[in-house]
């Protein structure tokens, strides 16, 4: 209902006046004493009230925190007068009208705060005071309400010094209210030619939109002394650009949205508290945060930055980096969500990890980053998050650059799960683990480098970084889990270091490029379908060291010609070498013991297998698909071969005697020519085939080293 100004609503409005005035003459005396120019009141409690008439036709304004009256000296500790606009908005001449004239106002320091009287708002029904009105929401449909703004009506204020806590009388519940004016309670509220404030180490509280709608307002710095801050304190200051919170080891409690402001530069350099607080004797939600400021581009955290609290800068479209500092412990969840213009992140070195708390979000990435098409990643120490997936960083498709700092020493499960705009992977000498998943899918990355002191490599760790070129694992390494590298199809060249004990399951599967393979001489076992599919494989050469060969293991190795299975393998599981089709020369190491089923069928090219164990190991006659090949056994074993009944060996047309004992020092080989003849097979010293029907170009190709050529021992530098 539109207002109908009559007489009878004036009459209304001057019993308001009334009896707000009766209101404080209950507290202060209506007897004026004027010290300097200044009318007071003084209170019931040997305190005193500034009168606002004392503001009439001044310029400047001080404040006292105390005032001598008769030789006694009073607490200033509040305002004094009525307050009310009328109902259309125009203000009756004995309210606040004097302050118009002000620009600068002081209050003074005090320990003691400051009460200022308040505006109020009222409903009404036509000319009828709505006395049941509970003040929460809007007015009910069909009633009009309003509102006043600033105690001072200070719309010409330019300067002001704050030296002391200020508070407003009106009650809680008319706090955060809009009025048909588009006005709420604030001390400072449409100050809008405000454009200098200075904020004194007494403070401790600023009240709720302390500077609303102050668009003059350029910057603004908070002392390290002040405690909390209410909601809404700089809303719609569209003009200010630098919002600084000074040093404080005590945590700042904030009520509410610092957003909806210009601020582009933000200075943080104090811990926020966090959850359920209580302020003058209230439990409240300290939640307070700078959500949605679509001007912030530069967030400066300092050296006392605990803990980024949650939401804190989600939707700060503009941000494009940031740094956490080493002091930063922990972000909280959705803390950079959907800052769509994040480019890049800095995390400082450190011994203490940081704990960054996210869940999965809608994108399939964690919600403390998510949206944010982040470019840049510096991680200068460990990272620690709730859950197994829930990664900060997962799937930044977007991240091209990933350096790791010195202070970090693993690498945690799905760390960069998904990050497949990677162009290199580069593990330095501090990681001692990398976890599961870690660089899964990072189908981007052309290069890894492992330094040197990594110990572990976990399950999926680089699984389809299909564009990897190269593949080595440093001496460090001592296990490498089950599908680490599977189909990492890219990587010509595999090779495990000499500390590795164990090849996980499927590490290898469908690594499709591999062309030479070298497995270090400390593994003890190769899982089942390790290098499953590994179809470029040329030679396999399995060490002394590895005790096991799982099943599967070098399935469909289509391209391997020669299979060399050291002394120290005591069993070759089903299926190990199944369908490599052009296998032609095999070699069985010494102590092999049991061979599974179809571990070498369909393998129909073999022509020679060299079976070096002397004492008949288990194979049925599955294991090979064709017995054609030329059996050569230990000298002496042969009748032990033909009479191992329910095995495969009888079933060869042709087993020969062999001598696999080399001994002596023969001649040394420097100038790529062989003096004892070629077409001959070249051994390593412990009886591996290394080429079969060699010639002297062939040895010039060997790394150096000693090999046995044609009955002799040779050396090729």
């Amino acid at each position: 209902m539109k207002y109908n100004n009559t007489i009878k609503s004036v009459c209304t409005l001057i019993c308001i006046f009334l009896n707000s005035f009766a209101l404080q003459a209950a507290k202060y005396n209506s007897a004026i004493h004027i010290v300097d120019g200044l009318k007071y009141h003084i209170g019931d409690e040997g305190n005193a009230a500034i009168d606002i008439e004392s503001f009439k036709d001044r310029e400047e304004i001080r404040v006292p925190a105390q005032v001598k009256i008769d030789g006694k000296t009073y607490d200033v500790d509040a305002t004094y007068g009525t307050r009310a606009y009328n109902r259309d908005g125009s203000y009756p001449n004995y309210t606040f009208k004097s302050a118009l004239s002000v620009k600068r106002i002081v209050f003074e320091d005090s320990d003691k705060p400051l009460t200022l009287e308040d505006n109020y708002m009222e409903a009404f029904d036509g000319d009828k005071l709505i006395e049941d009105w509970d003040g929460e929401g809007p007015c009910k449909e069909g009633y009009d309400y309003f509102s006043l703004t600033s105690p001072f009506f200070l719309s010409n204020v330019e300067e002001v010094y704050i030296g002391r806590d200020i508070a407003l009388s009106t009650s809680e519940k008319d706090r955060y209210h809009v009025s048909t004016f588009n006005r709420v309670r604030g001390v400072f509220l449409y100050c809008d030619r405000l454009h200098s404030v200075e904020i004194g180490s007494k403070v401790k509280n600023l009240d709720a939109c302390f500077f609303k709608h102050c668009t003059n307002l350029t910057s603004l710095t908070i002392p390290g002394t002040v405690e909390v801050i209410e909601d809404g304190i700089i809303s719609q200051c569209k003009n200010l650009k630098t919002l600084t919170l000074q040093h404080s080891e005590s945590p700042l409690c904030v009520l509410g949205d610092m957003g909806s402001s210009g601020v582009e530069i933000f200075n943080f350099d104090r811990p926020f508290k966090t959850g359920r607080v209580e302020v003058n004797g209230e439990q409240v939600d300290a939640n307070g945060n700078l959500r949605n400021s679509q001007s912030l581009t530069i967030i400066n955290f300092g050296k006392n930055i605990s803990e980024i609290p949650e939401s804190m800068f989600q939707g700060c479209t503009n941000l494009r980096s940031i740094t956490l500092p080493s002091s930063l412990t922990k972000v909280c969840e959705n803390a950079f969500n959907g800052c769509t213009g994040l480019r890049s992140i800095n995390i400082e070195d450190s011994k203490l990890p940081i704990v960054i708390e996210s869940s999965n979000g809608s994108d399939g990435r964690g919600t403390t980053f998510s949206g944010a098409p982040v470019e840049e990643l510096y991680l200068g120490r460990n990272v620690e998050y709730s859950g197994t997936e829930l990664s900060p960083f997962k799937n930044m498709t977007d991240l091209t650059l990933f350096t790791i700092g010195n202070e970090v020493t693993e690498l945690n499960n799905y760390l960069m799960y998904g990050c497949s705009g990677l162009r290199m992977m580069a593990v330095p000498s501090s990681v001692k683990k990398i976890g599961d998943y870690t660089f899964y899918d990072c189908n981007g990355a052309q290069s890894l480098t492992i330094s040197g002191s990594t110990e572990s490599i976990g399950e999926y760790a680089f699984y389809n970084c299909a564009n990897l070129k190269r593949i080595s694992i440093p001496n460090s390494v001592r296990s490498i889990g089950d599908y680490a590298f599977r189909s990492c199809n890219g990587a010509t060249s595999i090779t495990i270091g000499s500390s590795c004990e164990t090849i996980g399951n499927f590490a290898f599967l469908d690594c499709h490029a591999a062309t030479d393979i070298t497995i270090g001489n400390s593994v003890r076992s190769i899982g089942n379908n390790a290098f499953y599919n590994c179809s470029e494989l040329k030679a396999i050469k399995i060490p002394n060291s590895v005790e096991t060969i799982g099943s599967d293991a070098f399935a469909l190795c289509v391209n391997a010609t020669d299979v060399q299975i050291g002394d120290g393998c005591k069993e070759i599981m089903t299926r190990a070498f199944i369908d490599c089709e052009n296998l032609t020369y095999l070699t069985i190491g010494a102590s092999v013991s049991e061979i599974g089923a179809m571990a070498f069928f369909n393998c129909e090219k073999i022509s020679e297998i060299y079976a070096r164990p002397k004492e008949v190991p288990t194979a049925d006659e599955s294991v090979f698909s064709s017995y054609s090949a030329t059996l050569k056994v230990p000298t002496g074993t042969k009748s032990i071969y033909l009479e191992a009944v329910d095995t495969c060996w009888p079933l060869f047309d042709n087993i020969a005697e062999e001598n696999f004992d080399y001994s002596g020092i023969g001649d040394i080989f420097n100038d790529g020519t062989a003096n004892s003849g070629d077409n001959s097979d070249i051994f390593s010293l412990d009886g591996i085939l290394i080429k079969k029907a060699a010639t002297s170009d062939d040895i010039k190709n060997l790394p150096a080293g000693f090999y046995i050529f044609a009955g002799k021992k040779i050396f090729v530098k």
